[in-house]
C-alpha cells in the first residue's frame, strides 16, 4: 500500500490498512463465490444444450406412458383440437432455434449481462413451451431451475465509505 507516502495521522492509516484488508478479503471471497456460481450454471447449461442435442439428433417422439393412469385413460385421451400440431411437425426446428438462445444466454452471462442472460433464458422456455412432449416438460423444469438462481451480489466496500 502507498499510504505511508501520503501525509495522514497514525491512527487514519491503521484503520485505512485495516479496512483495505478486509475489502481485500471480501473481494476475494465474492470472486471465489461467483467463479463458483458460473460454473454451476455452465455445467448445467451444458447439460440442457446436450439435451437439446439429443432431442434435434432423435426425429421421433418416444412417448412415455404413465402407469398411475387408469387403463383407459392410457389407452383413450380426448383433447380438444385447437389447431394443427405444427409445433410438433417442426419440433426440430423449434429445439435448434432454443439451442442457439441458449447458446446467446451462455455468452451473455460470460460478459457479464445478467438481464440479458435472463431475458434469453426467458425467450428458450417461451420455445419449449410449445412442444406438448414429456422430455419439453423436463427441459422447462431444468430451465426454471437456471432461472430462479439468484447471482452473487457485488459486495459493498468499506474504504471508500471510510474515505468519503
Amino acid at each position: 500500500m502507498q499510504l505511508e507516502k501520503y501525509n495522514l495521522a497514525v491512527a487514519l492509516k491503521q484503520s485505512l490498512h485495516q479496512v483495505i484488508a478486509r475489502d481485500m478479503q471480501t473481494i476475494q471471497k465474492f470472486v471465489a463465490e461467483r467463479n463458483e456460481q458460473q460454473a454451476l450454471i455452465n455445467r448445467q447449461l451444458q447439460q440442457i444444450d446436450q439435451a437439446l442435442s439429443r432431442e434435434i439428433q432423435q426425429p421421433q417422439l418416444n412417448t412415455t406412458r404413465d402407469t398411475s393412469e387408469s387403463f383407459w385413460k392410457q389407452w383413450l385421451r380426448l383433447e380438444p383440437a385447437q389447431a394443427p400440431a405444427t409445433a410438433l411437425m417442426q419440433r426440430q426446428i423449434v429445439l435448434k432455434e432454443a439451442q442457439l438462445r441458449l447458446l446467446l444466454a451462455r455468452q451473455a452471462l460470460a460478459a457479464g449481462q445478467y438481464t440479458e442472460y435472463q431475458k434469453d433464458l426467458t425467450e428458450v422456455m417461451l420455445l419449449i413451451q410449445q412442444l406438448p412432449d414429456p422430455k419439453a416438460k423436463e427441459l422447462l423444469k431444468q430451465l426454471n431451475k437456471l432461472k430462479t438462481l439468484v447471482v452473487v451480489p457485488t459486495p459493498i466496500l468499506s474504504t471508500r465509505a471510510l474515505l468519503g
